[in-house]
């Protein structure tokens, strides 16, 4: 998908997922990640409109929070969607 084809507010989650290296597999929190109550407002301010539902959003703020080594709280939010999606997520 080029980028002038990319759903509404795909940027701002792109910016989101910005560290300055991958997520590790050792103890974190590594450098640079983002606080959980920065990314719970900062996903909530992005998701603003009808195109996503709640667990939509719900399942790219666990995505976010694990990305920045919030393991706990990103558990929390995908163990409660009942559905693949939310498994899937909570698998990785």
């Amino acid at each position: 998908m080029a980028n002038s084809e990319q759903p509404p507010g795909a940027a701002a989650f792109r910016e989101l997922l910005s560290t300055p290296s991958p997520a590790g597999l050792g103890p974190g929190p590594r450098p640079g990640v983002k606080t959980v109550e920065s990314i719970h407002g900062a996903v909530g301010e992005r998701a603003g409109g009808p195109s996503l539902s709640d667990e939509t959003v719900a399942l790219l703020e666990s995505a976010i929070l694990l990305w920045h080594d919030h393991l706990d709280e990103a558990h929390g939010i995908c163990q409660r969607i009942d559905n693949a999606d939310g498994s899937y997520v909570h698998a990785i």
